[in-house]
This record gives C-alpha cells, structure tokens and sequence, in this order.
C-alpha cells in the first residue's frame, strides 16, 4: 500500500486536486480522492494505468510503470483521517486498474436470491426470514427482528400484534441466516412486515433502506374462522308520547353470522351489561341532534337469533333515526364476519313529523291612507323552522294562523292586546315556510303605550294554541318600544 497515496474529502474539492494528481502521476506513483460516504452501494475511484494487471486470491497483482511489482489486498484501511474504508481492488484490463470503495461497516438486507424468492416467505403454519449481511465488515452481536402483523383490507394498514424475533450472528460478509417463526392464526392478518432492529443491540450500518420487508399472505393460508354478524334487521315508528314531543319505536337486531355473538362481560377494566346499541337522531342535513346507548340484558344470539329492542327519540327538528348494533360511542366489542353492515338508518313517517312556529321578526309602519295619526300598521312574519308541514285550522272563523300582541310595563308587568289571524286561504306551512301577517292597530287602544317592550307570541289567541309542534317554547318574540318606533 505505500505505492498509494490517499487524498482527504476536503481535497476533492479543492482546485489543487487536479494539479496534485498529474505531478503525481508523473513521477510514477498513484492517485485516487475518497469521495464523502452516502448511502449507494459503493464509490467508485478512477482507473490507474500499469504495465501489467492479475487477479490474485483476495486482490490483485500489479507491476507498475517503473518496473515494480506489488499485491493490493482487498480490506479495511484507515484513510488518515479517522474514517475507515474497505477498498476492493479490479483488474480493467491487462494494463490497468480501479478501486471501488465501500463504507467499512456491516449492513444486514432481506436476502432475494436468483430465483427471486422473497426474503420473507409465508407458509401455512411458519413464516421464513432469510437476512444477508452484504456489507464490509463483520457484525459482533446477533440481530434482532420485529414482526409486525398486519391487516391492510379497509385500505390502510392496521398492526394487530407485535413480537421480537432473536436472529444469529452474522459474523462475516455475505453471511447468510434463517429464521424460521410461528405463523399467527388470525384471519384478519393480510401481510407480515419484518423490521431489522438497528437499536437493540445498537449498530451502524451504511444503509438503512434495506432493514425492512413486507410479504403478503396468500390467500389459501389465511384460517377460516366462522364468525358472527350483527345487523338492525328493521326500525319501525309506532307512536308518539303522550305529551307528543318523542316518538316511540322497535328496533330488530339479527345475527346473520355462522357463530354466535357473545358478548364480554368487561372492557378495559369497566363492567358490560348485554350489548351495546347506539341511536342517534339526525336533522334533515344529518347533524346529529341526540344520542342513546341502549343496553339489552341478552349476552348471546346464536346465527339466525334476532330480537325486538324498543326505543324513544325526541322529535324537536328530527328527520331520520339511525341504529348502529354492537355500537357504543365509536367503540365496538364483538368480532365479526362483516363490520360494515351494523347500521341501518330510516326517515320519520310523516305523519310523525312535526312543526315548529316562530316569530322570526315583527315590525311597525305607518298605515294605510285612510287611518288616522294614532293608527299603526303592524307586520308579523311566522316561519317554520321545524321538519314537518304546519297545518292550521281556523281559528273562531278566522285564519288558520295567529299570533297574539303583548305589553310589557317597565315593572315586568304582562297585559294582552290585540290578535291577529292569517287569510283564510293561508292553511299549510311547510318547513322554511313563513306567513305574514299585517294588520293596522290603533295603538291607544290596543293598550301598547306605556308599554316599555311589545312580545309577539304565534300560533297562540288568547289562551288557546291550535297546532302541535316539536317545540312549544320557541314561539315568542320580545322587542325594546326604543328599536321599533
């Protein structure tokens, strides 16, 4: 090796280089620049010129240009400048020479041999590993694996489980090993991944891109496990309650499965009691407006068993109901055949639907030509902001909707004034609906002034409410006298 002499990194891009190499050429001695260490395979150095060039056990033999003849050994040699590299030494041809420089490290890869086989191969009951230590240097500890088992069938990948596999010693270059590992039962398992474990025991290695692998289960080994399934086989709306703000129904659950669903007695330390149904109550843009957990005291339905669940929602703005079996606020407990098909959602008959009357706002102008100075016109707008169409019935003759004035003295005091009514051909309200209702009122007598504020309360006429809603407590609007005159 004195016939060689080494050039540091920081030289390689130093404008001296070039000349350093020529003069060294021509005084008959040999030049190569260590290139920065990265993560390809290897660095190539230029070809040298000699007069002649053999291969050798472990290296080559060369005779240079002077006459001088000498060995390069491939091996591990420190560069002078606390790096160590392995050096590995060609013949190009008959009178030349390269040196192709590796990192002087080991480096463990998934073996994949000529015939294409997989470093990771799956059986039926085993899974093979077979690993190569392709780098440079030896490794002093065994290796160790982590096997990731793993279920990519929604479209990404779940990690079921985990274990740590102990490999051997790969001592030398090229070393090949084999491990062979129990293949986990588990039908939901799609692929098994195998990661190099670099930091138990620590080592370095000059690729990292290598250390892991993934196989794919084939089909035919994957265990039949016969499993059950849960669905809402039906949801029925039977009847509302009495004070008619909820409606009554009956739920089905089956299971359509080959095995039975048991369901465990504990979760995560809490205590289970019968399985776990979850409704929730949508509007009409499918926000959910309510939720229950029903809990039925069965703990077992064997394939084909169903059973009858009843169940109550609030109505207030609720378009549909949707049932989830084995369900309980994104949580599930029972393992099943098809996890896809635990829901089932149905609109609210529309009969059940109601109404829900506001006073969405209400105003004062000046009347009509012909009224006097005292006389103003009052205008009421009524919406429907509820799901189900508002049908009125007229009321004492009049409209089918109404809405009542009241005067509210700045000591809380409440006292009625006038009430007024829709056309007579203004019978239905459906949802995002409204009615105006205006009528001049002489404000003397309607008893307003010397109110402080004025309240308009809809579908009300002196006592009396005509329409059922979903919400009896939103149909008041109370204004400040200041805002409105």
């Amino acid at each position: 090796m004195n016939t060689i002499t080494k050039l540091t990194t920081s030289s390689v891009t130093n404008t001296k280089l070039a000349i350093a190499t020529l003069a060294m050429l021509a005084a008959g001695g040999v030049a190569f620049a260590v290139a920065p260490l990265s993560k390809v395979l290897n660095l190539k150095s230029v070809g040298f010129q000699v007069k002649s060039c053999s291969v050798i056990r472990g290296g080559i033999a060369i005779t240079k240009l002077d006459g001088r003849a000498t060995t390069m050994k491939n091996g591990c040699y420190s560069d002078g400048n606390g790096k160590t590299n392995y050096y590995k030494y060609k013949c190009i041809s008959k009178t030349s020479y390269s040196s192709d420089i590796f990192p002087c490290t080991p480096d463990v890869a998934f073996f994949n041999n000529p015939n294409k086989q997989d470093g990771i191969t799956v059986y039926k009951d085993f899974v093979k590993i077979m690993a190569i230590n392709q780098g440079w240097n030896r490794y002093t500890q065994p290796i160790n694996y982590t096997i990731y088992w793993i279920d990519d069938s929604s479209g990404s990948e779940v990690v079921l489980g985990q274990q740590d596999v102990r490999g051997k010693l790969l001592a030398n270059p090229n070393e090949i090993e084999y491990i062979v590992f129990p293949m986990l039962k588990n039908p939901a398992i799609k692929k098994v991944r195998v990661v190099l474990n670099t930091s138990n025991p620590p080592m370095a290695e000059y690729r990292i891109d290598n250390n892991q692998q993934v196989a794919t289960v084939p089909p035919e080994f994957i265990p039949i496990v016969k499993l059950p399934d849960l669905i809402v086989s039906s949801i029925t709306f039977d009847h509302l309650s009495t004070d008619g703000t909820s409606i009554v129904g009956y739920l089905t659950i089956k299971n359509i499965g080959e095995a039975s669903a048991v369901m465990p007695t504990s979760s995560n330390g809490y205590p289970l009691a019968g399985f776990k149904v979850q409704t929730d109550s949508k509007d009409a843009s499918g926000n959910v407006l309510e939720t229950h957990i029903l809990s039925p005291t069965e703990t077992t339905i064997t394939p084909g068993q169903e059973f009858k669940l009843g169940f109550g929602n609030k109505l207030a703005n609720v378009k549909s109901v949707t049932i989830k079996a084995d369900w309980q606020g994104g949580q599930s407990y029972i393992q099943e055949s098809n996890e896809s098909n635990n829901e089932l959602s149905a609109d609210i008959p529309s009969q059940f639907l109601l109404p829900d009357l506001i006073v969405r706002d209400f105003t004062f102008s000046d009347a009509l030509p012909g009224y006097g100075t005292s006389t103003k016109q009052i205008n009421i707008i009524i919406k429907n902001i509820g799901v189900g169409p508002a049908i009125g019935k007229p009321a004492m003759g009049g409209g089918a909707f109404t809405a009542q004035s009241f005067g509210i003295k700045s000591d809380g005091t409440i006292f009625e004034s006038e009430a007024f009514d829709s056309k007579p051909t203004e019978l239905q309200l459906d949802p995002g609906q409204e009615v105006i209702l205006s009528f001049p009122i002489n404000m003397p007598t309607s008893g307003l002034i010397g109110a402080s504020k004025i309240k308009i309360k809809a579908d009300w006429l002196f006592g009396d409410s005509f329409i059922k809603e979903s919400d009896e407590n939103n149909n008041e609007l109370i204004k400040d006298v200041s805002s409105l005159f």
